[in-house]
């Protein structure tokens, strides 16, 4: 494939996407696997299309690490808290 039709493929798997959110992302990367599925076989960008889904899987990852650390401060806010009142009462 040559250099052009590359950076059309990259210009156009990335027109679009939202990847602001988990879930903004999730969907996003459901369409990319959509639409390449709809490809034919010797038009596939098989190396590319597994970029992409790897940066998405990192993408990912973030999300959920983001989400467990205000996860965990919640957590240590609560027994923060729990501590106080078992203090208060002695």
């Amino acid at each position: 494939m040559i250099d052009r039709e590359k950076e059309k493929m990259v210009k156009h798997t990335t027109r679009g996407m939202s990847l602001n959110t988990h879930t903004n992302a999730r969907k996003s990367l459901a369409k990319e696997i959509r639409d390449f599925k709809r490809q034919p076989k010797e038009r596939r960008d098989v190396a590319g299309f597994r970029a992409l889904v790897y940066a998405f899987s990192t993408l990912l990852h973030f999300f959920s690490f983001e989400k467990n650390i205000e996860v965990e401060e919640r957590i240590e806010k609560i027994e923060d808290r729990l501590k106080e009142m078992e203090h208060e009462k002695h």
